[in-house]
């Protein structure tokens, strides 16, 4: 009998850009933190309410100016050039030069 491994922790997303939380994978954008631990598990929150469960699968830690277009595309729906003005608006853009950005991979464990 299959058991899920423990979850680590919560990811939280105000919106659901480009409607991918309930895709097979789907990525976020989000300042480097040390909680986010490949190979563990998460609960996915959309303001306020549990969507789904999702793995971390891989992270990359990049430079802000370095986010590639396909990226920004595939994580918000959006150009690179509107995906860099919301982080800019979420984070302010001295943050996001002094510290980088990771972008997360994660697998939709509920996924069909």
């Amino acid at each position: 009998m299959y058991t899920p491994a423990p979850t680590q922790g919560e990811i939280k997303f105000s919106k659901n850009w480009n409607k991918k939380l309930y895709g097979t994978y789907f990525t976020s954008i989000r300042l480097p933190n040390k909680n986010y631990v490949i190979g563990s598990n998460y609960k996915v929150i959309l303001k306020d309410n549990l969507a789904t469960r999702a793995k971390l699968v891989s992270k990359k830690l990049i430079a802000f100016d370095a986010l590639p277009e396909y990226i920004a595309m595939l994580d918000t729906g959006m150009s690179l050039a509107n995906t860099k003005a919301l982080l800019i608006k979420i984070y302010t853009l001295e943050v996001l030069q002094a510290q980088g950005i990771e972008v997360l991979m994660f697998l939709n464990l509920e996924a069909d």
